[in-house]
């Protein structure tokens, strides 16, 4: 194993190699002042670092790890000058904000794996069932949604843009999670009839004129194509035929992502 001392020298090559840094990245630290070759060789310009700066080299892949950028890698390093005055204050302020920056990243994770689970789920439901076909029993938990009338003169993408260009204080909590409110009467008659259009919040809201609540429980569900409304919904209306319904309307909630909106397959869903 190389010993290395203080008296040793290393290229911008040879210290690349050993702390594993590219050496685009030895020379951009070196270009923007964050930290310089100790010595440049006056004859061929050729720039060395020391042991004592692979220390602080080492620290600033620490830093890259904790997802600071590159010119506030030196933020959260403890000075001499911090330890003489007693004030640790700025170290302190830029961990504050490290850890709130990496708190709000994991939520986002959490928000990205609890999607990718759901249309994994979604996946699975249209493996085991067809259109217009037998229903299928789907426990669900409360969620908020925000929701706005449906304008049956105008295509979905137009009502999607609406309700994403409408600022409220509910815009920073909209998912990908999109469905409608069907009218209940229509279809035990057979016929898609969309009374609102709304997208799933991230979030608890109280219910008012934009906000509704997607009630937990068990639900028998139906596949169909939203965006068909000529389509039959022959096996929904069956089973509705001598049910009775306290509801004016039926939740029908986006199971896939397809790409062309036509295609998009909906779960009407019926209370039990």
């Amino acid at each position: 194993m190389p010993l290395y001392d203080d008296e040793t020298k290393y290229s911008v090559k040879e210290t690349s190699r050993i702390l594993g840094i590219s050496e685009q990245s030895l020379r951009y630290y070196d270009r923007i002042g964050l930290l310089a070759p100790y010595y440049r060789d006056p004859d061929n310009l050729y720039r060395y670092y020391t042991i004592n700066q692979f220390y602080q080299l080492e620290m600033f892949k620490y830093a890259k790890w904790l997802g600071l950028p590159v010119p506030e890698y030196r933020s959260i390093f403890i000075t001499k000058s911090q330890i003489e005055s007693g004030d640790y204050s700025e170290t302190e302020n830029a961990l504050s904000h490290l850890l709130e920056q990496n708190i709000r990243e994991r939520e986002r994770l959490d928000r990205c794996i609890a999607d990718i689970e759901r249309m994994q789920l979604n996946m699975d439901v249209l493996k085991r069932n067809r259109i217009d076909g037998e229903p299928f029993a789907e426990t669900l938990p409360l969620r908020c949604a925000y929701a706005i009338d449906h304008n049956p003169d105008l295509p979905f993408e137009q009502t999607s843009i609406r309700m994403r260009k409408t600022r409220t204080k509910y815009q920073d909590h909209l998912t990908e999670h999109y469905g409608f409110l069907l009218n209940a009467e229509a279809a035990r008659k057979g016929r898609i009839e969309i009374v609102k259009q709304y997208v799933v919040l991230d979030a608890y809201f109280d219910e008012s004129d934009e906000i509704i609540h997607l009630p937990e429980g068990t639900y028998a569900n139906f596949l169909y194509h939203g965006f068909c409304p000529e389509e039959h919904m022959a096996s929904l209306s069956r089973y509705l035929e001598n049910k009775p319904l306290d509801l004016g309307y039926l939740i029908a909630d986006e199971v896939n992502f397809y790409d062309e909106v036509k295609e998009i397959i909906h779960a009407v869903r019926v209370p039990e």
